[in-house]
């Protein structure tokens, strides 16, 4: 019984492109995975302590300490925070401020998606490419031998096949991953603009003791 190495290595020369390409999407799909997830948790836990402020009411306990914590700093609301509370001032340029931070966040959360976008679209025409060219391995040895030597014959057809099915299985698996991060994209995004939203109110409303200066330390 053949084992998967012998499987894949009959695939025919595309599969040197196939494999390290289905390597990289899944590393990005892996790193995006874990920087989606903390930012997910981040976002998310910040809208809950914003919803539970009153205008005027300081910025302290649980949300003070986010704020004061570098790993947190690190994410998307993190910086989204520190932007908005360090440059206060008239609502409508605070607007402005917001939706181009937010731009480039969203910017930040999509790093590295291309390469997905690019295997879902070049590993079904490298199988293509690999069908291509076990036929014609297969039509050149029935031009040398006529129908005398079958399994080099289908030796070629099992290249092609390999190579389809390996070129479509990596842009499923990718493309289903693909969906899932920009899904999860979307949600922190409009998190974020929540955010944004809630956090502008309650400057607008009266916020003007934080807790924090400019600088993000404590107001004496």
């Amino acid at each position: 019984m053949m084992n998967n190495g012998g499987i894949l290595s009959q695939g025919g020369p595309v599969m040197a492109l196939l494999l390290p390409l289905s390597v990289i999407a899944f590393s990005v799909i892996v790193e995006r995975v874990w920087v989606l997830g903390r930012e997910r948790k981040g976002a998310f836990l910040i809208l809950a302590q914003l919803e539970h402020m009153a205008p005027g009411e300081d910025f302290s306990g649980e949300l003070l300490r986010l704020l004061q914590d570098e790993k947190f700093r690190s994410l998307s609301v993190g910086r989204i925070l520190q932007t908005l509370l360090s440059g206060r001032g008239v609502p409508e340029q605070m607007e402005r401020l917001s939706r181009s931070q937010g731009s480039l966040e969203e910017i930040s959360l999509r790093k590295n998606m291309w390469i997905l976008d690019t295997t879902i679209t070049m590993a079904p025409l490298l199988g293509l490419l690999g069908t291509i060219l076990g036929i014609v391995v297969s039509f050149h040895v029935m031009n040398l031998s006529g129908l005398k030597n079958p399994s080099q014959i289908t030796g070629g057809v099992a290249q092609a096949l390999i190579a389809t099915a390996t070129g479509l299985l990596i842009a499923i698996i990718t493309l289903g991953f693909n969906n899932f991060l920009l899904s999860r994209i979307r949600n922190i995004h409009l998190v974020i603009n929540a955010i944004s939203g809630r956090l502008l109110l309650l400057l607008g409303e009266g916020l003007k003791d934080s807790g924090l200066h400019k600088d993000g330390e404590e107001a004496k």
